[in-house]
């Protein structure tokens, strides 16, 4: 004990006790610089410090169960080396400032030794069924960094980083990870800050990307899409006065050549789409159609290029927010991106492509895909639709929601991914039932009853592949297959489906589960949203990977609070 007191006084002496640190490049020597202070307050309750078992050893798994929706819980994931929570928040400034200092001012803490040491985190592994004779991902073994638990130095030894930087409008919005929790490993002692500040100084920089500009004064803005942009913003920011409508900078109009929404389909394919479209202009959505030859007549490039290209003429001069491929793989062609993980290459499909034009991590348009390959599919898809928006049952199915999650591993349980965005997201007033493996019951069956019952939302994690979801796979080896979505028979009771598993949405080779799923014509729903390629995890961490995306959703459904 007299070691830490040590260290901390240590800290103090040396000033560590503020943190601060300067951006080099495009650095402001002006006088006039704005701050923005957070302040945190992490009662000792809140972490909880859990005994586990890994590789036969017992050691402590750490976890903040402190919570806000402008905070998002994540763990330090370098395998090998301590899995220490830590918190991301965001703030927003304006656009041409830069992030000059920042301070963080420790004002209280409280130090905990540990009676094991604390668990490593794993290499990420993906959510996949592997077929028979198939061999598994390749997944490096997880051994401790004797570098790091041996040390005497704290552990992530940093109490504040700035990440990524988005533009929104005249708003730079800017990430920061905040670590209130330091390991002294050697000591096997945890220095737990308990109440912290972050003093934030932003200042205007000489340089400013001129592609990247704000718009100028006399430009016109389409009213909706930039309020709507800005008051996400707001939401999302922990400085959201700072976020405001300049009255005398943009001036708003009409633009009566606005269309908000394009299909993009094939030549033999236009005519099925127009009873959906006459139902989308009479709800004020004014709509066009393209076809796939008249862009690629159109903008330069190869198929998926001019595709690109057309997105973002439009987007630009139509304020075109919302399109909709009307084909499968082969009528519409998707994007293939390969990235290299642990050894091993996976190319994935992505229409992200389309959605984030510019390559920033940002979408700025929404994309879907209605995987039809003929007339009589398409058919069916805007006749499942049209009932789902214009007659939906009178009944209390709007408000059913079903979560049905599962165990991946021995350490990491789906369900409790579940319960938090349950606790955290989900409002008051929607009836959700619950299908887990900590339940009794067959969970295969009961997970068909249920939606077979109809669910207006859904939620799913397990294993899977382009065959199979999984429905308890780990622990009883439970699937739902291509049969069995195809016979799910809930009518008119339309389910939108979002699920966290393996390939599961993979539609540009023959069938998936996903396109099952929306092509039923008695059952099945509406939308299915899932991963065209590898969904990744790493055993005994709920908050990242994938599991991140699972939150974002219902976040930005249920609070109308977007996160990039």
């Amino acid at each position: 004990m007299k070691r830490i007191e040590k260290y901390l006084m240590t800290l103090q002496r040396s000033k560590l006790w503020i943190f601060s640190f300067f951006i080099l490049n495009y650095f402001s020597f002006s006088l006039f610089g704005d701050t923005i202070t957070v302040s945190l307050s992490f009662p000792r309750q809140k972490l909880k410090i859990q005994e586990v078992e890994w590789k036969g050893k017992q050691v402590v798994k750490l976890r903040i169960e402190w919570s806000s929706p402008k905070f998002y819980r994540h763990y330090t994931i370098e395998p090998c080396k301590p899995a220490i929570p830590y918190l991301k928040f965001y703030v927003a400034i304006p656009f041409g400032n830069e992030i000059t200092n920042v301070q963080v001012i420790l004002k209280d803490s409280t130090i905990i030794p540990l009676k094991y040491i604390i668990e490593p985190a794993r290499y990420p592994r993906p959510l996949r069924i592997t077929k028979p004779g198939e061999p598994p991902p390749f997944v490096p073994e997880t051994v401790l960094d004797s570098t790091i638990y041996a040390s005497n130095r704290p552990y992530p030894g940093v109490f504040v980083k700035v990440g990524h930087k988005s533009s929104i409008y005249e708003y730079e919005r800017v990430a920061f990870f905040i670590y209130p929790i330091q390991y002294l490993p050697a000591m096997n002692t945890l220095i737990f800050y308990t109440e912290v500040q972050v003093k934030i100084t932003h200042e205007a920089k000489k340089n400013v990307n001129l592609r990247k500009e704000p718009p100028p004064k006399d430009i016109f803005l389409y009213k909706e899409d930039y309020l709507k942009r800005l008051n996400s913003l707001k939401r999302n920011v922990v400085n959201p006065d700072d976020v405001h409508i300049p009255p005398k900078r943009i001036n708003f109009f009409f633009n009566p050549e606005e269309i908000p929404y394009a299909i993009i389909t094939e030549e033999s394919f236009v005519w099925p789409w127009e009873e959906l479209r006459v139902w989308r202009r009479k709800r004020g959505l004014y709509d066009t159609l393209v076809t796939l030859q008249w862009i690629r007549n159109t903008y330069p490039g190869t198929t998926v290029e001019s595709i690109r290209g057309f997105i973002m003429d439009f987007h630009s001069r139509f304020n075109t927010r919302y399109f909709l491929l009307g084909g499968d793989n082969f009528v519409i062609p998707t994007q293939w991106e390969v990235y290299e993980l642990q050894g091993e290459v996976y190319p994935t499909p992505s229409d992200y492509y389309y959605a984030d034009y510019d390559d920033d991590w940002q979408c700025e348009v929404y994309v879907g895909r209605a995987p039809i390959q003929s007339t009589e599919e398409i058919e069916n898809f805007c006749e499942k639709v049209l009932k789902y928006e214009k007659n939906p049952p009178k009944n209390n199915y709007s408000l059913e929601m079903l979560f049905f999650a599962f165990d991946l591993d021995n350490v990491t349980f789906g369900e409790v991914v579940k319960e938090n965005i349950y606790t955290l997201y989900v409002p008051s007033w929607l009836n959700v039932t619950k299908v887990y493996d900590s339940q009794d019951g067959n969970h295969r069956e009961d997970v068909i009853d249920e939606l077979n019952a109809g669910k207006n939302l859904s939620n799913h994690i397990g294993h899977g592949n382009r065959e199979n979801m999984g429905v308890g796979w780990f622990n009883h080896g439970w699937l739902l297959t291509i049969p069995d979505i195809n016979a799910l028979n809930n009518g008119d009771k339309q389910t939108v489906l979002y699920s966290i598993s393996c390939e599961c949405a993979h539609f540009p080779q023959e069938e998936c589960i996903g396109e099952v799923f929306v092509e039923n014509t008695h059952g099945g729903g509406t939308a299915f949203m899932g991963f065209t390629g590898e969904a990744w995890y790493s055993p005994g961490n709920l908050e990242d990977y994938a599991f991140e995306f699972d939150r974002r959703f219902w976040k930005r459904l249920f609070l109308n609070i977007t996160t990039y």
